[in-house]
């Protein structure tokens, strides 16, 4: 009971986070959303471990029958079941219920419902499509753990929806990065981006308020507050002197 309530468990988050993910745009032209989907995946290893642990489990009226029987079901299913377990590498294994599934990602067209493309090996994608796929199923997990996921709310919903992203801009180009913003936005999430002003531009339409920091000597610096509206007209006016 324990392990089809683990996997039960497994197969209703999974139910939770495809709601959420549903509401969340993967891509905008066309409008597209995933879905996560895990079929079982039951190798030898695990068939032999629910054999075993099925035959662990006493039928009491044969057991009962004769004087011997419980010693015969011990030395016959109880015994060799304890020597298998003792291997802590096939234990591992096998009694992790996450792992009796495979996991792939399917892209849906929002308009039609009618499936786009599936993921499976990340190996097989770039680093911007890697990306892309890991933000929307984090954020999707997020928005669930935390009960974010009543997007019709908005800002609404009473509950705390801040997020810090320090220099995530660094090693994927622009498009993913404001698709990082962007998803941020569709949870309603309250952002703190640290990042160079050499990539602020990135932010510069999703932001209200600038924190500039500007290194003066090489033990002090000078921290400037302003709004976003202010920043721009600075920033212009520099780039003009």
């Amino acid at each position: 009971m324990f392990f089809e309530n683990w996997s039960d468990s497994i197969k209703e988050n999974i139910k939770h986070l495809n709601e959420s993910l549903k509401e969340i745009d993967f891509k905008n032209k066309p409008q597209t959303y995933i879905q996560l989907v895990a079929p079982n995946k039951i190798n030898d290893e695990v068939k032999e471990f629910r054999k075993l642990l099925e035959e662990a489990v006493p039928n009491v009226y044969q057991m009962e029958k004769n004087i011997e029987g419980r010693k015969h079901h011990f030395n016959n299913h109880i015994q060799p079941f304890i020597e298998r377990l003792d291997k802590e590498e096939w234990r591992k294994k096998v009694m992790d219920v996450r792992f009796w599934f495979s996991y792939k990602a399917e892209e849906f067209y929002k308009e039609t419902s009618q499936k786009f493309k599936t993921y499976e090996a990340m190996g097989q994608l770039s680093g911007g499509e890697k990306a892309q796929l890991t933000y929307t199923i984090l954020g999707s997990a997020i928005a669930y753990q935390f009960g974010l996921t009543r997007y019709n709310q908005g800002l609404e919903s009473k509950s705390f929806r801040f997020i810090a992203i320090d220099e995530a801009f660094k090693a994927q180009d622009e498009d993913k990065a404001r698709y990082l913003i962007t998803l941020c936005k569709q949870l309603h999430l309250q952002l703190l981006v640290v990042t160079p002003s050499d990539n602020i531009h990135i932010v510069e339409n999703d932001i209200s308020f600038v924190h500039f920091v500007e290194r003066k000597e090489e033990r002090h610096s000078w921290l400037y507050d302003m709004p976003i509206e202010q920043f721009k007209v600075e920033k212009s006016n520099y780039l003009t002197q």
